[in-house]
């Protein structure tokens, strides 16, 4: 669980080296907000969905489910927090939040499965 955790942290900071860098573009300080965010989101709802792993299969669809629902809208919700505040940069800061969001669900789902599958 914490090399999961660890990989996914070092996608954001990768992700904020290349801003840095000028190779993605964005504003930085409006990217480390969201890869703070972001980042909240996910080791919290991997947290969620991991201890149901223990409780059965049943409970632990149920949470992951949840976890992946309740993930989205936040990651959603965020988005367009920022487009009605009307952010400088918001446009490239949603798509890449985004592709950030997606690589990471993607990461957890197989973490989560595989983890299923060794019980």
């Amino acid at each position: 669980m914490l090399k999961t955790i660890s990989f996914g942290i070092s996608i954001l900071f990768l992700h904020l080296i290349l801003v840095y860098s000028a190779i993605l573009p964005g504003k930085m300080d409006l990217m480390i907000y969201l890869d703070l965010a972001i980042a909240f989101i996910f080791v919290s709802g991997f947290a969620i969905s991991y201890t149901g792993l223990k409780l059965g299969a049943e409970t632990f669809n149920l949470r992951f489910l949840l976890t992946t629902t309740l993930q989205m809208l936040l990651m959603l919700g965020l988005i367009v927090v920022l487009a009605f505040n009307k952010i400088e940069g918001v446009k490239v800061a949603g798509f890449s939040a985004i592709i950030l969001f997606v690589l990471l669900l993607a990461l957890q789902s197989v973490v989560l499965i595989k983890a299923v599958n060794k019980k």
